[in-house]
């Protein structure tokens, strides 16, 4: 494979790998994380990077306050958990701390940069001061006159130097490793730096207090030259002119002063304070998670009692219309008291905190159970369905006020049942006649000629029946 073609491979298998491990981006994060502020309070990530512990990569959330740190809350960029106990959660709070004073608080920034600015510029100028001594000032000094003091001089003009390169150095070191705080090992090595990074002022200053001493020396040994006249006046001014340094000693004194509150700030209240500073935040952390939990839990609840309330007033209107009989024989008017008593009491107690409101979830239970059995109840009631104009009444099929079920099982009024009384009698009595009429025909038509009928054949052939 060409090395072109393997570095692409390379790239494209390592983005693949941070895109598996960061599966919640930081606003996502942000957004779990809303559930636990309190009112007033927001919530922030700086800087907006991720940190590594052995349990895998987090973004730490700041919940604010007026502009202070109240709590850091470590999210999973792979689950989007929120995560409270456990080592790696200090570490992850750790971290994001860290990395956060330093973006957010400025002071120590500011006073790394402007250290690395004062030690290029010393080192610059010691550098100046050497070149121009050795090239220009002295040639001047005649070779017969010897200065005892002007290598230790020159020494500690070189040493300044050094260490005014090497205490640039250890300042940017330090800032670098400040823009790139990403887990444990990142803080540890950072308050290596630090350690460096003040040895090398110390350092610096330490050859700054020599190289006083030695301007001191080298101007009081040129001054009895001059005055021994070894050495002509003129030279002795240009040369004593050459390696003063005006305000050294103050200066010593204002740095010094300036390191020992710094090294106290990073060292002792920053990087010495900062397990108690974790410890703190994770109480508070811890803290607010339960009680996130508790109202979480406690909405829960309550939305379970709405939801109840609400399904209830649905069952209750429908069984508005069943019959009576049927209400009391389900005891679905008794279900409905209790049903109503226990989710008042319910959202009184909820009302009060969380322990009374998770002693009522058992009545909620038993409410879920009774809404269940009336709507079965409702579900399976069948209305009778009556004929001949009778009416469902306690589970029977009667005739309505006012009106009689006739012979033929019809309800019909007094009225109406003389009337049909009537006209059945008559229709009884017209049957009667009919019969009888069709009888006294039958008797008279067809029976009477069956008597005649031998006589006349007789007669008419003239038979002789003897």
């Amino acid at each position: 494979m060409k090395p072109k073609h393997l570095a692409v491979l390379l790239i494209l298998i390592i983005t693949l790998g941070v895109a598996q491990q960061i599966q919640v981006n930081a606003d996502q994060a942000r957004e779990k994380v809303v559930a636990f502020e309190q009112p007033g309070e927001t919530d922030d990530i700086k800087p907006r990077e991720t940190v590594t512990t052995s349990q895998g990569q987090y973004w730490v959330v700041e919940i604010l306050r007026g502009g202070r740190i109240i709590t850091l809350v470590p999210v999973s960029a792979d689950t989007g958990s929120i995560e409270f106990e456990g080592e790696h959660v200090k570490d992850a709070i750790k971290i994001h701390y860290l990395a956060n004073y330093f973006t957010t608080q400025k002071s120590i920034v500011d006073y790394l940069s402007s250290t690395r600015a004062y030690a290029r510029n010393k080192q610059s100028a010691f550098s100046d001061k050497h070149s121009s001594f050795t090239a220009s000032i002295e040639p001047t000094i005649p070779e017969n006159v010897t200065l005892t003091k002007k290598a230790a001089y020159l020494l500690a003009l070189t040493t300044a130097r050094d260490n005014a390169n090497k205490l640039g150095e250890a300042t940017k070191t330090a800032e670098g490793a400040i823009a790139t705080i990403r887990s444990v090992n990142d803080i540890d090595s950072l308050d290596g730096m630090f350690d460096e990074f003040f040895g090398a002022y110390d350092t610096f200053l330490t050859s700054l207090s020599s190289l006083s001493t030695r301007i001191v020396e080298f101007n009081t040994e040129i001054n009895a030259k001059s005055n021994a006249g070894e050495l002509d006046a003129q030279t002795a001014t240009i040369v004593s002119l050459t390696i003063q340094e005006q305000g050294l000693t103050q200066e010593i004194i204002e740095k010094r002063d300036d390191v020992d509150a710094n090294k106290g700030s990073i060292q002792t209240n920053l990087f010495g304070k900062l397990s108690e500073q974790v410890d703190e935040f994770q109480i508070n952390l811890a803290d607010r998670v339960a009680g996130g939990l508790q109202d979480r839990e406690i909405k829960s609840i309550q939305d379970r009692v709405k939801n109840l309330s609400a399904n209830y007033t649905t069952v209750f209107n429908n069984s508005l219309a069943l019959p009576q009989y049927y209400i009391d024989e389900k005891n679905l008017e008794q279900k409905a008291n209790t049903i109503t008593q226990k989710l008042q009491i319910a959202t009184e107690e909820c009302a009060k905190g969380y322990a009374e409101c998770k002693q009522i979830e058992p009545s909620l239970t038993d409410i879920e159970t009774l809404l269940a059995e009336m709507q079965q109840a409702i579900s399976s009631y069948s209305p009778l369905e009556c004929t001949n104009g009778k009416i469902e009444r306690g589970g029977r099929c009667v005739c309505p006020a006012g009106t009689e079920e006739d012979p033929q099982g019809r309800c019909v009024t007094p009225q109406e049942q003389q009337s049909t009384g009537t006209q059945t009698s008559t229709l009884i009595i017209i049957i009667i006649v009919i019969i009888i009429i069709i009888a006294i025909v039958y008797k008279f038509t067809s029976g009477g000629k069956k008597d005649e009928t031998p006589e006349m054949e007789s007669s008419y052939f003239g038979f002789d029946n003897q």
